[in-house]
């Protein structure tokens, strides 16, 4: 019972043992190995929406420095909003909503520029290096200005030249803006009043701006007092309308604002106070004491009232016939740059309807856009421009951030097929281990069913060693000499010394040498095996002494009857 068990035993593990049974348990493992990877990598990631502040909202390149430093290696942007992992939510919000500020102050640019120098460096070159640290200095400060993507600065010093001339310096300010954004007179102003004051003997008048995007130069102009107050005035009025703009579309996410006025000439059929120069003269002015009586009223000079009512008649009779009182009116112009996201949100609301593309909601848009803009302007004088450009979605990842699912849905979410690829590998490489298992287990039985049907004598299956052994072993000895070398080796490995030794006495030295090696590298012969020699042995004890192979021709002993 128990050699059965045993056999039993010896057949089931047979198939994990053999080289495709560790095959197919290696391409299992694998296989669950890529399908836990792929279902813990595509798994519902829980994620954090947050919305950029709208200094940063355009400037892409300094959202994913501020998020890189936080610590957040995981992200995605797009249009105003990011999207980042639950955990670094609270770190990403308060790197996105912090002040920039410069990395180096002046005292630590100056410190860093004066410790390159030497001991024995001169005036000239710690004066050069000032100057180098300066305009770094001025540089980075420029560019932390909202609307500016990137500054430099460049200037030169004429050497005093005579007792009584003074350094003259000259500077020139390179401006380029960010996308949706314009280079204002306002900005223009600030920026000659800041370098300016960053160096000596520079005046705001010797300072040039270039708008790189625009190509255009501003440079100061001989009335720039005058100017200045009216540009300063001018800018109060922008500011104003836009605030107004900027309040009525405050719902529309991420949109830029940009006002300035301009001064055009304008022609109207408006009679002003001062249209008869008569009138301009003598009109009082705001705070002015009044007028002298008129000598007429009181007699002195009669034909002076008279001379003067129709001069006066004329003229603003001529001033009817001409209609065309020239003044100079403020011309304002509005710029809107509205991101592609709103224009896609209405698009996915109004998808009940047929016929909607993108070019007829962009229209529709911006039609009310313009009539809310057109509220906050003044009704009288020149019309308004206003134009509306579109800002085209731009996405940042510095990794691909999975959006949380609520079900593994391939229609909408293709990467859902990924795992469902893994878990199908699984169960296809789990039944092919199945079949083949089975397949080995029927091969096992079909042998065992004919090593079974065959002919053999029950005696030989109680112990097939005694049976070679027995004193009978000279009547063996002609029909295992008939036996090929391999069955001579497996022979030898089981039989006792004497009957060894009476067998190779029987063969040539080189043969013995042969068998001795192959017993050497052989393992000992199995129970069937042994079976299989004693059968054959059993079945060809009358045979006369020959081998097959021609090598063992001799005359041996004749078998002893028994």
């Amino acid at each position: 019972m128990d050699e059965h068990t045993s056999t039993e035993n010896n057949r089931s593990t047979a198939w994990w043992r053999s080289p495709r049974g560790r095959m197919g348990l290696a391409v299992v493992a694998i296989a669950l190995v890529l399908g836990i990877l792929q279902l813990t990598n595509h798994s519902s990631t829980e994620m954090t929406m947050l919305s950029v502040p709208s200094s940063l909202s355009q400037n892409t390149g300094e959202v994913r420095r501020r998020l890189q430093q936080a610590g957040v290696s995981q992200f995605e942007y797009a249009n105003g909003q990011v999207q980042v992992p639950k955990e670094f939510a609270e770190a990403a919000g308060a790197a996105l909503q912090s002040e920039e500020s410069s990395d180096l102050h002046w005292a630590d640019e100056w410190e860093a520029a004066n410790s390159k120098l030497g001991h024995f460096s001169g005036s000239r070159e710690r004066e050069a290096a000032r100057e180098i640290a300066r305009a770094r200095q001025i540089c980075r400060m420029l560019n932390q200005m909202t609307g500016i993507a990137k500054a430099e600065v460049v200037w030169d010093e004429d050497k005093t030249v005579g007792w009584n001339r003074e350094s003259k310096s000259r500077a020139t300010v390179y401006l380029k803006p960010d996308p949706g954004s314009e280079i204002t007179p306002e900005i223009i102003r600030s920026v000659r009043s800041a370098v300016a004051g960053c160096k000596g003997n520079l005046s705001a008048n010797d300072v040039i701006v270039m708008d790189l995007d625009r190509r255009i130069t501003y440079e100061a102009t001989t009335d720039e007092p005058l100017k200045r107050q009216q540009d300063q005035q001018r800018d109060e009025r922008s500011a104003i309308y836009r605030r107004r703009i900027e309040q009525l579309l405050q719902h529309v996410d991420g949109i830029r604002v940009g006002v300035f006025i301009d001064d055009v000439p304008f022609h109207a059929a408006v009679e002003h106070p001062w249209a008869d120069p008569i009138d301009h003269l003598t009109a009082r002015l705001p705070g002015q004491a009044p007028p002298m009586p008129d000598l007429s009223e009181i007699g002195s000079l009669p034909s002076l009232r008279a001379d003067r009512n129709s001069k006066t008649k004329d003229a603003k009779s001529a001033a009817h016939l001409l209609g065309l009182n020239q003044a100079m009116a403020e011309l304002v112009h509005v710029h809107l740059a509205v991101p592609e996201e709103f224009y896609l949100r209405k698009q996915e609301m109004r998808t009940g309807s047929d016929g909607n593309s993108f070019e007829l909601i962009e229209r529709d848009v911006n039609s009310q856009l313009l009539k809310r803009v057109k509220g906050a302007l003044p009704d009288q004088g020149p019309t308004p421009e206003v134009v509306i450009d579109l800002i085209p979605g731009e996405r940042i990842a510095s990794a691909p951030v999975a959006e949380a699912v609520s079900s593994l849905d391939p229609l909408r979410d293709p990467s859902a097929l990924y795992p469902l690829c893994g878990v199908g590998l699984v169960f296809i490489a789990l039944g092919w281990a199945i079949v083949a298992a089975r397949r080995n287990n029927y091969d096992d039985v079909d042998l065992q069913a004919m090593e079974e049907a065959a002919p053999h004598d029950p005696q030989l299956h109680i112990n097939p060693l005694e049976f070679l052994v027995t004193s009978r072993f000279s009547d063996w000895l002609p029909a295992l000499m008939m036996e090929s070398s391999e069955t001579l080796a497996r022979t030898v490995c089981v039989l006792p010394s004497q009957h060894v030794s009476e067998l190779m006495a029987c063969l040539p030295a080189d043969v013995q040498i042969d068998i001795l090696q192959l017993a050497a590298r052989q393992s000992p012969p199995t129970t069937r095996q042994l079976e299989a020699i004693a059968h054959r042995l059993k079945s060809e004890a009358e045979v006369p002494t020959f081998s097959s192979h021609g090598r063992f021709h001799r005359n041996t002993h004749p078998a002893n009857a028994q």
